[in-house]
């Protein structure tokens, strides 16, 4: 399974685009953290994604999408799939 992550990550990395990725557990404990992103943001990305879904009325299978801007141009997109919180930041 470890290797099958790390595969998806790097196609993230590479075909996306993303700068860093996160992934973290139901629990929001990180499970792999690779380029710039470390993996201590696995658990505040869980829980705005908890929040999220509280505000937007969704139901278990439907997650938000949720996306930060930064005045410097990058960009934090999380999404929640199956239980496992990504988290992908872009410039």
């Amino acid at each position: 399974m470890e290797a099958k992550l790390n595969q998806n990550i790097q196609k993230m990395m590479t075909h996306v685009g993303a700068n860093g990725v996160c992934v973290a557990d139901i629990n929001g404990l990180p499970m792999i953290s690779k380029g710039n992103l470390d993996s201590r943001i696995a658990a505040s990305s869980t829980l705005m994604m908890s929040d999220a879904r509280n505000f937007s009325n969704s139901t278990k299978n439907e997650n938000p999408i949720i996306t930060l801007h930064s005045t410097n141009g990058s960009k934090l997109t999380i999404v929640n799939k199956l239980g496992e919180t990504v988290t992908l930041h872009s410039k």
